[in-house]
């Protein structure tokens, strides 16, 4: 690949880090082109793929937590994707809100945003934040 093909590049560590195709590595090299063409590698290291850019929304399910009783209910609430939605809206300086309601257990979350622009440039970012205490 030359050089001047390379539009950005960034490292990505961990097991999850190729969005759920290869999860027995431990980290990949994320490659963006400028859209020129170049000549696919014959290394056996080397994967080279399109991401599907927009697709259609898919319904995630999130518990209801409407009254008091369902804040309160004894029934454990274990799940280990709290929150996914494909169409956060951004205001004119970038920022965003998201709020969503924890597991029960404390623990650090890895909250992982993806996405592709309106120029089908893609962009992630990760962060963990810490819950410490259930609210209840």
């Amino acid at each position: 690949m030359d050089v001047n093909d390379v539009d950005n590049l960034f490292v990505v560590k961990g097991h999850t880090s190729m969005f759920g195709y290869y999860p027995d590595t431990s980290g990949a090299l994320v490659i963006t082109t400028n859209g020129n063409t170049w000549q696919r590698s014959k290394s056996i290291n080397i994967d080279r793929f399109r991401p599907l850019g927009y697709q259609q929304a898919a319904e995630f399910y999130s518990p209801k937590y409407e009254t008091r009783e369902q804040v309160e209910s004894s029934t454990p609430d274990l799940r280990t994707t709290i929150y996914w939605k494909p169409n956060v809206q951004f205001s004119q300086t970038g920022e965003a809100i998201v709020e969503f309601y924890a597991a029960d257990t404390p623990t650090t979350y890895q909250v992982v945003g993806e996405g592709v622009t309106g120029s089908g440039k893609m962009i992630r970012f990760t962060k963990e934040i810490a819950i410490e205490s259930s609210v209840k």
